[in-house]
This record gives structure tokens, C-alpha cells and sequence, in this order.
């Protein structure tokens, strides 16, 4: 969700959630101000209160809100495209899990799941995950060390790490790797290693997201690390006036996939809105979804 807020309270909320900053200062009355060098620039964390009342600590980078987490609940999604990704996760693996309007899971979607997250920042959807549901194995690949370290340090990190603990086989269940995420996939063509169910695209550089994950380069990796019939999910933001990112997005993913669903994440707080493009060679049930 990018642009300004729609009113006094309102908060715009994760990767790619550009506000404007000077807007969001005034509105908010922030506190607790840290600034921290980035690859991408002098990231911004504060606490502040949310239009709810709830304390929320906020990583902004470049005018977007990166990651936003309750403090009274880290791991309660705060971000309707955040809870959106749910619909990766096993059948019934959370009371309302599965998207912004709480509805199931990805029909057939089976336990055991195992999925890659590009673009971690605080992490904020992979420690609920983990959280809600305990036969998942999540890896994150985050290219900017400093960002890991703020998530380690300010958004709980390395204590959602020990409470999820291992699959059987001893395989941590919240992974975080330090890398770019394309040279991760070009990585794991060449020496391989077990599929993922689902690949989510959640990189952004402050309000931009990297072209290369989907160019015909970056989806054919992607689509190379996902079992077959798996789900690609890439989070796509762009104005109410102005779908052409949703465009593009879609025309990118149909050179490399069969199927391509919209799943509308809106949140009455913010102007530009966030759509998660689902992708899949299976033609499968997406709820909320709409082809393209």
C-alpha cells in the first residue's frame, strides 16, 4: 500500500507499504526514534500507537513501512496482504487462516508444507506462520544483513526461531538466510535440494520491488524450486486509478505459469492497495481470488 493515508488514524502497513514519511510523523506522533544504515538507505524504527490503541513497532526504509508488528502480539499479522499469504499454509492449520477475509486455505493444500519467502525484513509473516502452524517449514532469504540483524534484535526474531524449533528430520522450521534472492534460486538449481510447496515474492528496496524475480529468468528459477503444482505469490502494490503493476505482474507470471489468480488485499487504511498475484501450474481453488 503506497501513498499518503486516507485519514488521521490510518496506517499503511508492510513490505512495499510506501507512506509519506513527513505525513506519517505528524499523524502518528512517533517515539522511540532509531535510525540504522541500510544497503538501501537509513532505515527508520519507531513505536508509535496504531488507530486501534495498540502499540506497533514500525522498520521504514525509503518511505515504506517495511514491517509493522503489534507489541502486545508479535505474532498476529498486522497487514491484510500479510494475513493474504496465509493461503499457502495447510487446510485449518489456524483459525482463520488463509486470507485477509479469513477464509480457508488453498484447497488441497496437505500438511507438511515447506516455503520460501524472498524479502524477510522483520520477518513479521514468517514467525506467525510458524506459529499457527506446526507442520510448516519456512525459509526466509533476506539480502540485507543489517535488516536481519533489526529483525533479530527489534522484531523477536531469533525467539520465533527457538520456538518453532526442527521438522523430524532436524531441519530448523524458521529458517533465515543472508542473500539475494535470486542468486539463492540460481544457487539451489545447481546443487538442489528438496522442493517447496510455495515460493512467496516479498522482496522490495525501500517502495520498489526488484525487477529480476520476474523476468523469464527469476520465475523459471522460482518455478524450478517448486514442486509441481506449486504456488508462486508474488505481492504487488500499485493505485486504485492505476492497475498497470498488477498488469505486468500478470502477463510476467502467464509466460511462466499455466494459472494466475488476484487476491485483492485492501485495507481501508491506506490509498494504494496490495494484490497477491498467485501463480500455479495446477489449476486449483484460490479463495478470494479472481483469474487473470
Amino acid at each position: 500500500m503506497r501513498g499518503p493515508l486516507r485519514a488521521a488514524a490510518a496506517v499503511a502497513v508492510g513490505a512495499g507499504a510506501a507512506v509519506a514519511a513527513a505525513a506519517a510523523a505528524t499523524v502518528l506522533g512517533r517515539r522511540d526514534d532509531r535510525f540504522v544504515p541500510t544497503m538501501f538507505g537509513v532505515a527508520h524504527l519507531f513505536t508509535t500507537e496504531g488507530p486501534d490503541g495498540r502499540a506497533i513497532r514500525v522498520l521504514s526504509l525509503g518511505g515504506g513501512w517495511q514491517t509493522v508488528m503489534y507489541l502486545d502480539d508479535p505474532d498476529e499479522p498486522a497487514a491484510a496482504y500479510a494475513r493474504g499469504f496465509d493461503l499457502v499454509l495447510r487446510d485449518g492449520a489456524a483459525e482463520g487462516a488463509g486470507g485477509p477475509d479469513g477464509r480457508a486455505a488453498v484447497e488441497g493444500s496437505g500438511n507438511g508444507r515447506s516455503v520460501l519467502v524472498i524479502g524477510g525484513a522483520g520477518c513479521a509473516w514468517p514467525r506467525h506462520a510458524v506459529a499457527v502452524d506446526d507442520a510448516v517449514q519456512v525459509t526466509v532469504v533476506e539480502v540485507d544483513p543489517a535488516v536481519v540483524a533489526v529483525a533479530r534484535r527489534e522484531f523477536h526474531l531469533d525467539d520465533a526461531v527457538a520456538r518453532a524449533g526442527s521438522t523430524p528430520s532436524g531441519e530448523p522450521r524458521l529458517r533465515v538466510v543472508t542473500d539475494d534472492g535470486l542468486r539463492f534460486l540460481a544457487r539451489r538449481a545447481v546443487e538442489g535440494g528438496r522442493p517447496f510447496d510455495a515460493v512467496i515474492n516479498d522482496a522490495y528496496a525501500g517502495t520498489d520491488a526488484p525487477e529480476a524475480l520476474l523476468s523469464p529468468v527469476g520465475l523459471s528459477l522460482a518455478k524450478g524450486a517448486l514442486t509441481p503444482g506449486g504456488l508462486y505469490v508474488a505481492n504487488v502494490v500499485c493505485s486504485p486509478t492505476d492497475p498497470s503493476p498488477v498488469l505486468a505482474a500478470r502477463d510476467a507470471l502467464l509466460g511462466t505459469f499455466s494459472h494466475v489468480w488476484d487476491v485483492p488485499c485492501p485495507d481501508p487504511l491506506a490509498e494504494e492497495e496490495n494484490h497477491l498475484l498467485v501463480a500455479s501450474d495446477a489449476d486449483r481453488e484460490v479463495p478470494g481470488a479472481y483469474p487473470l
